[in-house]
């Protein structure tokens, strides 16, 4: 979900990872709704945009560091 008008222009996935963008990501360890966030997440980035895993793992590293828990 983006704000009306999408002011920050997000598209992609790899938008989310741009330094401009703060989001709220529940905990993956505590949360069932943070594991099924983070599966999901990794399942759209590697059939979206990546089918090397070590991009993908890079990809959701990056994310992880910028994401709140």
């Amino acid at each position: 979900m983006v704000r009306k008008d999408n002011p920050k222009g997000i598209y992609t996935w790899h938008d989310l990872v741009r330094n401009d963008i703060k989001l709220l990501f529940p905990n993956p360890k505590t949360s069932d709704n943070g594991r099924d966030t983070y599966l999901t997440t990794w399942d759209a980035v590697t059939d979206n945009h990546s089918k090397d895993q070590y991009e993908t793992r890079a990809f959701m590293t990056s994310i992880l560091k910028i994401w709140y828990f």
